[in-house]
């Protein structure tokens, strides 16, 4: 059975949310002003859109941009949302050529050296900007960008 958007409402903890963007990515709360967190029932996924933005009582699979799907400390920020918000980030950022650029979006791992870089999630930003989630695990670079978005791209 289909949930109705109405079930949609206000995340109950934004401060949490906006804290851990700061503290994982340097991406400061006022990034976000003119932005509200929502969730869906019980469901731990975490949602942003406008602050004006509300639920129509219609039935729609979803409101706004996706965030993550878990709530921090285990939060993954997905890649669309840190295209469209990663270019505020000043921490776990990872740089990348456009030969590692290709191999990030075509999903391969590959070694970096990241001084100052923690293991985690972090953003990873191409010659031409955020190119979405990476997964730095102490010595490589993990791509965590949607499997499907390989198959759209021309990776010469």
């Amino acid at each position: 059975m289909r949930r109705a958007l109405s079930d949609f409402e206000p995340h109950p903890h934004p401060d949490l949310i906006w804290g851990w963007l700061e503290a994982r990515f340097g991406i400061p709360p006022s990034v976000f002003a003119g932005h509200r967190l929502w969730r869906r029932g019980a469901s731990p996924s975490i949602w942003i859109a406008a602050a004006t933005a509300t639920p129509p009582p219609l039935d729609l699979e979803s409101f706004g941009m996706l965030l993550s799907r878990k709530p921090p400390p285990h939060a993954k920020p997905t890649s669309v949302f840190l295209q469209r918000f990663g270019d505020a980030a000043t921490l776990s950022v990872v740089r990348l050529d456009a030969a590692a650029a290709r191999r990030f979006l075509s999903r391969a791992a590959q070694p970096i050296e990241a001084a100052g870089l923690s293991r985690g999630y972090c953003v990873a930003r191409g010659p031409m900007g955020v190119l979405g989630c990476g997964f730095f695990d102490g010595a490589r670079l993990l791509s965590e960008t949607p499997k499907f978005w390989r198959a759209g791209l021309d990776l010469g």
